[in-house]
């Protein structure tokens, strides 16, 4: 495991999946078997990068269970509930990496992952008409994926079912490969004013990683 500080006081950690799915799931009931003796073994405990997050928070925050929230969002349960309000968590995978952030007072999203040649046959169904207009007809595969990482990494801090890539979020002109990049979230029934975020970018093996963290609500 490994951890680096990034921006506004977040901090990521990584896993390097080398470990079977069997040594996986004997490492999580070396960690949780009392847990499991007593709850029906969870579906993802088949799921290799599932099983890793989990364990990657486990091993970062020990003796803990990842919930999640009404609208899916991950918290951990062994922080009182004053304090578990000020404290968030984040996590992705992608190949064979899973990435973990956490910020101490702030909603944190992240998103990692590789190029794929399929974000050219699909990103008008993520990028608006006004993204679309600077990213032009022939994008490079790093330029969507850049899109995408972006807008997931914001999704997740966000936290809200219903918010649409398309519709709710706004990209601003980069150059493929920034390391920062500028957002505007803006859903009217929740929205006064569109919402300015910021994404930050780190290369990590071959994959990108964007996180955000979420000032505003």
């Amino acid at each position: 495991m490994t951890s680096v500080r990034g921006y506004d006081a977040v901090t990521i950690h990584f896993w390097h999946i080398t470990e079977s799915i069997e040594e996986l799931q004997q490492m999580y009931k070396e960690c949780h078997g009392e847990y499991l003796k007593n709850h029906p073994i969870p579906s993802w405990i088949h799921n290799k990068h599932k099983l890793a997050a989990r364990l990657l928070i486990n091993f970062t925050f020990p003796k803990q269970l990842l919930k999640f929230d009404a609208e899916g969002k991950p918290f951990l349960t062994h922080l009182p509930p004053k304090e578990s309000s000020n404290f968030h968590i984040n996590y992705s995978h992608a190949d064979n990496w899973v990435v973990l952030a956490e910020h101490p007072s702030f909603p944190i999203g992240i998103d990692i992952e590789t190029a794929r040649p399929k974000l050219e046959r699909v990103y008008l169904r993520f990028c608006s008409e006004k993204e679309s207009a600077w990213i032009g007809t022939k994008p490079s595969i790093k330029t969507l994926q850049q899109c995408w990482c972006a807008k997931e990494a914001v999704y997740k801090a966000i936290g809200r079912k219903g918010t649409d890539f398309r519709n709710h979020f706004y990209i601003h002109p980069f150059e493929s490969g920034d390391r920062l990049l500028k957002m505007d979230v803006y859903r009217p029934e929740i929205h006064a004013e569109p919402l300015k975020s910021e994404i930050h970018f780190m290369a990590w093996q071959n994959c990108e990683i964007a996180y955000s963290v979420l000032k505003e609500v």
